[in-house]
């Protein structure tokens, strides 16, 4: 697979996730199922989120015999550096007894961990 077909694949995955919980987050907005509703969008900013990183991450790396290894490094270093904050806030919601926002916390994290863990995924099967 080229750097353009990579490109469109995750791309095309992180779409279809955003695609994916904004459907289930209207159907939750009309039958009136607000908390999921708002975790639901707090799911999909994580994967705008990320989503907006790996555009800024492709325009570091260029299409060179080296993609593969830069991309891996310059797009998993936000996986480390955005997260920092969300572990820092999720011990002290844990701390101060906040339920719901221990759960927020926790959605963030883990959304960005399944991310990272696809892309690291879908980069190995490419490196075959």
């Amino acid at each position: 697979m080229s750097y353009e077909n990579f490109k469109e694949k995750y791309k095309s995955f992180l779409s279809n996730q955003s695609s994916n919980l904004l459907e289930e987050s209207l159907k939750l907005k009309e039958e009136q199922r607000d908390d999921e509703y708002r975790f639901n969008r707090v799911e999909n900013n994580i994967i705008e989120i990320f989503t907006q990183m790996f555009d800024i991450s492709l325009k570091k790396v260029k299409d060179t015999l080296n993609w593969k290894t830069e991309l891996e490094i310059v797009y998993l270093s936000f996986f480390e550096k955005i997260p920092t904050a969300w572990h820092t806030n999720l011990q002290n919601c844990i701390n101060h007894g906040l339920h719901e926002e221990v759960h927020i916390e926790n959605l963030k994290i883990n959304r960005a961990e399944s991310l990272k863990q696809t892309f690291k995924v879908m980069l190995e099967e490419e490196k075959v």
